[in-house]
C-alpha cells in the first residue's frame, strides 16, 4: 500500500510506523526556525517539505513584527539553497474575528510568499478557512505557480472546477476530520473524483485536526483517511492518490524515482 500524506507538521508529532510494509511520502510544512532547526528527520528524503509563515501567526501575541521578517529570510535562504520543495503553508485564516483583524498584514505576507514561490518556480500550500474570495482574488499569480496544493480544502466541485478553468494548477486535499464528520463539501468533491482525475490528495495534518475526545492526530493515521475515502468514493483511494501525487511532482519537474520507498 502507498500512502501519500499531502499535508501534516512532523516538526511537533513523529515519524509513522506502520505494522506492516508501507510505502510512504508526504509534504511536511514548517512555520518557524526552530522547527526547522530541531527537525530529526532531515535524512528522510521521502518527506518533501515546505516552509512559510501560516495566517494565524500573524495574529498570535507571541510573535513580532521582527519574528515575521526572521520569517521571510529563513524562507528566502531556504530557497535560494533549494531545501524546500514548496512554499507554505500560506493563506489565510478568517475563522475567527481576532483573525479577520489581521486582513492587512495576512495578504502583505501572502503576496510576499507568493512572490518568491513565483520567483523560485515552487509550488505553494495553501491554508484557506472562510477566505475562498480572498484565493479567487489572487488566481492570476496562482496560474503563473508550478502547482497549488490546497490543504484541506473548503470549497466544493464548482469551487474546484473554477480555479482549474482559470488556469489554476490545484490539488485538492482531504483529511480525517472533513472525512470522518462526513462534511458535506468533503463528501461531495470526493463523490464526483472522476471530475478532477489525478487531483485529489489526502493528509493527517498532524498533530492537528483532531475529531472529538481525541487530543491529536498521528501521521499513521493517513491510513484511515484513505480507508474513509474509499468507502466514500466506491473507489480504491490509493490509486486516486498516486496519480494526483505523480501529477503533482510532474508539474514541479520532481523525480519520483528519487524519492526513496519504505520505513528505512
Amino acid at each position: 500500500m502507498f500512502y501519500f500524506d499531502a499535508h501534516n507538521h512532523l516538526c511537533h508529532s513523529f515519524y509513522p510506523s506502520f505494522s506492516s510494509p508501507v510505502d510512504y511520502s508526504c509534504i511536511s510544512s514548517f512555520c518557524t526556525e526552530d522547527e526547522w532547526r530541531d527537525f530529526p528527520y532531515h535524512d528522510r528524503k521521502n518527506i518533501l517539505k515546505s516552509f512559510g509563515l501560516h495566517p494565524q501567526m500573524l495574529a498570535c501575541a507571541d510573535f513580532s513584527a521582527e519574528d515575521f521578517e526572521n520569517g521571510m529570510e529563513v524562507l528566502g535562504r531556504l530557497l535560494k539553497n533549494n531545501e524546500i520543495f514548496a512554499v507554505g503553508e500560506i493563506g489565510f485564516d478568517f475563522f475567527t474575528e481576532e483573525f479577520k483583524k489581521t486582513e492587512k498584514i495576512q495578504t502583505e505576507f501572502f503576496e510576499r510568499q507568493l512572490d518568491l514561490a513565483a520567483a523560485f518556480g515552487k509550488p505553494i500550500v495553501v491554508h484557506c478557512r472562510k477566505a475562498m474570495d480572498r484565493i479567487f482574488s489572487f488566481s492570476k499569480s496562482l496560474s503563473s505557480l508550478p502547482a497549488v496544493v490546497f490543504h484541506s480544502f473548503p470549497g466544493g466541485k464548482n469551487d474546484a472546477s473554477s480555479l482549474l478553468k482559470k488556469g489554476v494548477n490545484a490539488f485538492f486535499s482531504f483529511g480525517k476530520h472533513q472525512l470522518m464528520n462526513g462534511k458535506r463539501l468533503s463528501v461531495e468533491m470526493l463523490s464526483t473524483h472522476s471530475d478532477f482525475p489525478g487531483r485529489i490528495l489526502f493528509e493527517t495534518d498532524c498533530p492537528y485536526q483532531t475529531l472529538k475526545g481525541e487530543s491529536e492526530t498521528s501521521a499513521a493515521e493517513i491510513a484511515l483517511v484513505y480507508e474513509k475515502a474509499r468507502e466514500i468514493c466506491g473507489f480504491d483511494s490509493e490509486k486516486i492518490a498516486m496519480a494526483a501525487f505523480s501529477n503533482l511532482l510532474d508539474s514541479c519537474g520532481f523525480d519520483f524515482g528519487a524519492i526513496p520507498k519504505g520505513n528505512s
